[in-house]
């Protein structure tokens, strides 16, 4: 009778990579494998080792390319992947918002905030990130959800831009006598797709947090 121990199914087997833990001991893997069953890695390893410890319905042969843990976008502006270089180097922050981006939040709708998204979750995953915090500034939140999912890449979506109190852009403070802040009748023409009085960001307000309470959704 043998004793050897049959190979456990998983769903993807990553092999060959350099493989970065990331651990506490920062151990590293010259020759390395990743196991990977449903949406949880399993193992981590010698190359050898889980090539004899688990038979994969997938197997990747990366090649001694870097595998590590995915890379985590902590502030994201979403739907300006597609606004992406249209501001000079040097601007300031009051003239960037009335010049430019009160009219790009003005010009796109939801299909356009949608695609933007799309396109910034697809370059996000070729570089190797995986997660990322969209800052409030997609004013339909449905539409970056909708967008993570189709790419499959994970999201923690903020409530979209709330602006019901005077404040200065650059200064970060409350300034009720600044000419450019943001009082509720310059708040109204300057941005009509977002709530502008404390009852419509009271009646948004929450919502995602709902919507991230799940630990094991992309969204």
């Amino acid at each position: 009778m043998s004793s050897q121990v049959p190979p456990k199914p998983v769903s993807l087997l990553i092999r060959n990579g350099y493989v970065i833990t990331m651990d506490a001991s920062g151990r590293i893997f010259e020759r390395g494998a990743v196991a990977v069953l449903g949406n949880r890695n399993v193992a981590v390893g010698e190359d050898a080792a889980l090539a004899g410890r688990y038979k994969a319905d997938r197997v990747i042969d990366v090649g001694g390319a870097p595998v590590h843990p995915g890379f985590i976008e902590c502030h994201l502006h979403a739907s300006f992947q597609s606004f992406r270089g249209a501001l000079p180097d040097h601007l300031p922050e009051t003239d960037a918002f009335d010049s430019f981006e009160s009219v790009f939040f003005n010009a796109v709708n939801d299909e356009e905030e949608y695609l933007g998204v799309v396109l910034a979750a697809l370059e996000m995953i070729r570089n190797g990130t995986t997660c990322f915090l969209e800052a409030g500034t997609v004013l339909e939140p449905s539409a970056a959800a909708r967008a993570a999912e189709l790419v499959g890449i994970r999201a923690v979506i903020a409530d979209p831009f709330i602006w019901d109190q005077p404040q200065g852009f650059a200064q970060g403070m409350l300034e009720p006598a600044c000419g450019t802040c943001a009082t509720a009748a310059r708040a109204r023409p300057l941005l009509r797709r977002a709530p502008k009085s404390r009852e419509e960001a009271l009646a948004v307000m929450g919502r995602e947090l709902r919507r991230n309470a799940d630990p094991d959704a992309l969204v």
